[in-house]
């Protein structure tokens, strides 16, 4: 069974530090899940962020006619 969460990137980070603090045979199966499940989502989203303000600098200014 699997649950799906909706963390802030500080939150999933807050999580993957207090992992570390367990002894790494014990966590570090679960801090490579998140990386490997985190770090495509994140790129994704910079790259939206990314394609939006270069179109939002390829529009004409206004005219201030």
């Amino acid at each position: 069974m699997a649950i799906k969460l909706e963390l802030e990137i500080k939150e999933a980070e807050l999580v993957v530090a207090g992992l570390y603090k367990l002894p790494m045979e014990v966590a570090e199966q679960i801090v490579v899940k998140i990386k490997t499940q985190a770090i495509p989502q994140i790129a994704a989203e910079q790259e939206a962020a990314k394609a939006k303000e270069e179109v939002k600098t390829d529009e004409p200014a206004p005219n201030a006619n």
